[in-house]
């Protein structure tokens, strides 16, 4: 029984990755759409990308400047990179955890069904994926790249 849970956790949280969490944005009008980051853009891929950056190219970046203000002025190297980074990193971290909290109520509602659950962690799980969800869908509706 504890492998046919598994079994099934697995193929879910492979389709919940796909699926979206939040509901479709609405661009204000006038709103430059092209700057807007979406749910697409958190992905594991983009968030070891911006790692990567924060990791290798940001500290041989600051060494080469002799002060805060040149290098808050390189907008190029630092003031966009930066900025751009720090937010794809925690898209992707709060959309992660989303993600494990669904599954986890998904989780909770198979060992319910297969009378090894109970109502009360159904209950609780709900509540820790609808607040998860809550803030990462609160981010990705103020997401911007900085350009």
């Amino acid at each position: 029984m504890r492998s046919f849970v598994i079994s099934i956790l697995l193929a879910t949280a492979s389709v919940a990755s796909a699926q979206s969490l939040c509901p479709p944005l609405k661009p204000a009008p006038g709103e430059a759409s092209e700057l807007k980051m979406t749910e697409r853009n958190f992905t594991e891929k983009a968030a070891l990308d911006s790692l990567r950056w924060l990791e290798k190219d940001l500290v041989p970046l600051i060494k080469r400047h002799k002060s805060t203000d040149d290098l808050l002025n390189n907008t190029e190297g630092f003031g966009i990179s930066y900025p751009n980074s720090i937010a794809i990193t925690k898209g992707t971290v709060l959309r992660q955890r989303a993600l494990l909290a669904q599954a986890r109520l998904e989780n909770a509602n198979l060992k319910l069904k297969a009378g090894i659950g109970n109502v009360k962690q159904v209950e609780l799980s709900k509540q820790q994926f609808a607040v998860a969800r809550k803030e990462f869908c609160e981010f990705v509706r103020h997401a911007e790249y900085v350009d």
